[in-house]
């Protein structure tokens, strides 16, 4: 117990708790094994007004509170106008002080490992002076098609390389770069909630009970990412096979989708008579779609920095269940071919979707599966990080 009294980890909070790529969730209840952990958000602050009146927000502020495993520290907009950037700042530094005041409340002088994600916390990487260790836990690799947006996320990332303790990546072509810039960094799994999808056998659902196989599938957002070229073809080409897609069209990054005009490819992708939107799911309900799939993609474009440096979540998910998986050569992917085709042209991707259908996996194939995904758990994951830290 003393062990576990004496270890305190500060989670820097960038996304909503229960965000559909929920790896700040899933690492601060994995952590919470090991060590006292509260979550903080220091730069999303939202003012009363919006946690008293606005659903999602105050829904967003309440729900980490519930969880039993972690403690919360709720930032707030306490000046108004926060939109004025010298506001902005003020309730930044405000939410700093009242933060450290109650740490100090409820750990005293435990010095807090604080565990960040994003690159914008470079604006603040001097108030992590007065912690034992500063990790960046860099989920992927930082880059923008938008040329200004992409300068200066690599300018803040470079900061927070920099200043921290330990880096860690999982994705083998992240590592290459943050070496440049700090040489404590490590390789790690990518980080999946497997128990949610193993030995599941779903009913398909009500959304799906119309369309039908082969059902060639993605889940997660449909965005900037997305190899529409290939998909276009792909559907033009094989009206016997069903495309679904279930995730939000869009993300919040405008600069980027507009860079690639996603608006009008969703558009019309969407007029595709073999082509289903279904919408943002609950993960609770992932496992239910990723069951009726005949096949799963990960059909991104390879070209794009971002997605070179990427370890798709999804990828582990699909695997967990067992599904037979085509995806673009990401290189943190092509270490599990041929269990993962690989392809890189329309031609390529009909190839191994054909494949796929036409031969019947057996036991052993989805043993294999499964095994990618076992090892690219969170408990094996946040497991390897803790290692480095205590040693």
């Amino acid at each position: 117990m003393s062990k576990r009294i004496n270890k305190v980890v500060v989670v820097l909070s960038h996304l909503p708790w229960d965000f559909p790529c929920d790896y700040i969730k899933q690492t601060s209840l994995e952590l919470a094994k090991k060590s006292r952990v509260i979550v903080f958000s220091p730069l999303n602050f939202p003012t009363l007004k919006q946690v008293l009146f606005d659903r999602g927000i105050r829904e967003n502020f309440l729900l980490q509170f519930k969880e039993k495993k972690v403690c919360s520290f709720p930032s707030l907009a306490y000046i108004p106008f926060r939109r004025i950037d010298f506001v902005r700042k003020l309730n930044l530094n405000l939410n700093l002080l009242f933060f450290r005041f109650f740490y100090r409340l409820k750990f005293g002088n435990i010095s807090p490992v604080f565990w960040a994600f994003s690159y914008q916390l470079s604006e603040i990487a001097n108030f992590f002076s007065w912690g034992r260790t500063l990790v960046y836990d860099r989920v992927d690799q930082i880059a923008s098609l938008d040329a200004e947006e992409d300068k200066i996320a690599r300018r803040q990332d470079r900061v927070l390389l920099k200043a921290a303790d330990f880096v860690f990546t999982n994705s083998p072509y992240g590592l290459d770069y943050i070496k440049k810039f700090n040489r404590n960094s490590f390789l790690v799994p990518c980080g999946c909630n497997v128990d949610l999808f193993l030995g599941k056998r779903p009913k398909t659902p009500k959304e799906l009970a119309a369309i039908k196989s082969p059902k060639i599938g993605l889940v997660g957002s449909i965005d900037h990412r997305v190899n529409f070229k290939i998909l276009y073809s792909l559907a033009k080409k094989r009206k016997d096979w069903n495309f679904v897609f279930v995730g939000k069209p869009f993300s919040d990054q405008f600069a980027q989708f507009e860079a690639v005009r996603l608006k009008e490819k969703v558009a019309k992708f969407k007029s595709f008579a073999n082509v289903f939107f279904l919408g943002q799911k609950p993960k609770e309900r992932m496992p239910e779609f990723i069951g009726a799939f005949d096949v799963c993609l990960i059909p991104y474009d390879a070209s794009q920095e971002f997605v070179k440096g990427c370890n798709p979540m999804k990828l582990y998910e699909y695997l967990a269940m067992g599904k037979p998986v085509v995806s673009c050569p990401i290189e943190a992917v092509k270490v599990y071919s041929p269990t993962v085709a690989i392809a890189d042209s329309t031609a390529d991707f009909e190839k191994a979707i054909e494949g796929f259908l036409k031969q019947a996996d057996d036991q052993e194939t989805k043993e294999r599966r499964i095994k990618i995904a076992r090892d690219n758990s969170w408990e094996e994951k946040i497991g390897m990080m803790w290692d480095k830290l205590d040693n």
